[in-house]
């Protein structure tokens, strides 16, 4: 679902920067 793809983008984004948003 589009929810669900944001926020697993958002965590791998998050991941990615190193930043816990």
């Amino acid at each position: 679902g589009t929810v669900d793809d944001i926020r697993a983008s958002r965590e791998v984004r998050d991941a990615y920067l190193g930043d816990p948003a």
